[in-house]
Parts: structure tokens; sequence; C-alpha cells
């Protein structure tokens, strides 16, 4: 966090590089919050080879009382899911979701 990657977990295997930006929520969560730099960093590592990626991971029902963890992974964030330009709140219903097991 201190360097302000516009990521959270950079996991690294040989021919493939993954950078996780994860958002947490003790409940169902609509919309996130991503900085200007997270969005950035979206776009640059999306645009490059195929096998270094960047990718939202929305982590919901953490309260005890929640219900089942979910994770849902994001590979792409579309232009249309911006909502503000201070960073964005991204509408999770405009993007397309892999579930993470």
């Amino acid at each position: 966090r201190k360097r302000n990657h516009g990521y959270d977990l950079l996991a690294i295997k040989p021919g493939h590089v993954l950078r996780i930006e994860i958002k947490a929520h003790l409940r169902e969560a609509k919309s996130v919050f991503v900085t200007q730099n997270e969005w950035q960093q979206s776009r640059q590592q999306n645009g490059l080879a195929a096998d270094d990626r960047w990718e939202l991971w929305n982590v919901e029902n953490l309260a005890a009382d929640a219900g089942m963890v979910r994770i849902t992974r994001y590979p792409h964030l579309p232009d249309e899911a911006r909502t503000r330009e201070s960073g964005y709140w991204v509408d999770l219903n405009a993007c397309h979701s892999e579930s993470a097991r």
C-alpha cells in the first residue's frame, strides 16, 4: 500500500503475472470505489501481454451473520462502469465476472 502500485496483491509464476485489487465488504456490494491509480493500472496492465493481467476481486459477506462469503473476479472494467472522476465508483453490474473457487 505504501508504494501505491494500483493493486493489493502481486502473484507471479513462470509465464504469468496477476495484479489483484481487492475490495472487501461486510455485506453485498453494488458498487466499489476505484482510485484513479487503480483505474490506470487496470488499463495499463490489461493492454500488455495476455500473461500479464490486472483484476478486481470483490469480496462480499464478511460479516458473521451475512451468509456465505462470495469472491467475484472482474478482469476488465469497462469505461461505462465509471461514475465519478476523483476516483471511480464502478458499477459491478456493468462488468463481466468470473467466480473464484
